[in-house]
């Protein structure tokens, strides 16, 4: 028996929502908030009140795009910034009372899972998964539904910013430093064939083919190292006002791209990735994949 089923993950960066058909995944309808939950952080860890209620606004609302979109159950997710924060309590009773459900805080190696499943469960062979986030990076690699090796790091395009913010070319190499000592090793053999999720690969796609940001299609897009350096050098010499200006960016993450570039260069070139998909599919295809399974 079919049953329409949504979720909604606040991640560090933004919200994302998916509602589709259980079992298939069918029918899907995907909705996004930048909500910038991981830039609302203190030095004490402390998400601010403003934070706070911008996220769990836009659960709100996404909340209530599902049940528009016929969604009979609604799980509501959180990641990076909700772990790590001080007052997630606050957070989770903020979204309870927008969506009327309590948020699951997911661990790192279950984001790393989701992502996983939702980007390359249906790619045949060895495959990798890169998910760039706000307040961490999630390195995955498996066959099929078989996982061979999950990390999730403490590095993202939101942490990296705060760290060390690129506002000029001269702070990329500081910046990949940074990134590249916050990964550190992997073990080896690594796969051929990798696949990029999350706001960094959608940007990166939807700018290089000049689409309006946020574009739906086309859902995968093949890119190199090369196009990935071009587009952080070039990144990096704008202000970002002139960000803003780029077709593909979305608002909110003119601060924040050139970091997420720098996280998928150190990336590549730890593992010695020539070139990767980016793919539409994310963690909340993962989800509702794993849900469809009865193994959430």
């Amino acid at each position: 028996m079919t049953e329409r089923a949504g979720v909604i993950i606040l991640g560090s960066n933004s919200t994302r929502m998916l509602v589709a058909d259980i079992p298939g995944l069918t029918r899907p309808v995907r909705g996004r908030v930048e909500t910038r939950l991981f830039l609302g952080m203190d030095e004490r860890q402390n998400m601010a009140d403003d934070a706070i209620r911008r996220a769990a606004q836009s659960a709100g609302q996404l909340c209530s795009q599902a049940r528009e979109e016929g969604a009979q159950r609604i799980f509501v997710l959180a990641t990076s910034a909700a772990r790590d924060a001080r007052n997630t309590a606050d957070l989770a009773r903020a979204v309870q009372e927008a969506c009327g459900c309590a948020p699951w805080i997911l661990s790192g190696q279950m984001e790393a899972r989701y992502a996983y499943l939702g980007a390359a469960s249906a790619v045949p062979g060895d495959v990798g998964v890169i998910d760039i986030g706000g307040g961490s990076t999630e390195v995955v690699w498996g066959t099929g539904e078989d996982i061979t090796y999950a990390h999730s790091f403490q590095l993202g395009a939101a942490r990296l910013h705060a760290q060390h913010a690129i506002r000029t070319p001269q702070d990329i190499a500081p910046a990949l430093e940074l990134a590249a000592n916050a990964l550190g090793a992997f073990p080896q053999p690594i796969p051929d064939k990798w696949m990029l999720v999350g706001g960094t690969g959608a940007a990166l796609k939807d700018i290089a083919l000049r689409l309006p940001a946020a574009s739906p299609t086309p859902e995968e897009f093949a890119f190199d190292r090369a196009l990935v350096s071009e587009q952080l050098n070039h990144m990096a010499s704008l202000t970002p006002e002139e960000r803003l200006r780029v077709t593909g960016l979305p608002p909110g993450r003119e601060h924040i791209f050139p970091t997420g570039l720098a996280v998928l260069l150190a990336v590549m070139d730890t593992l010695g990735i020539a070139q990767g998909t980016v793919t539409l599919r994310n963690n909340t295809d993962g989800f509702l994949y794993a849900y469809a399974r009865g193994i959430v």
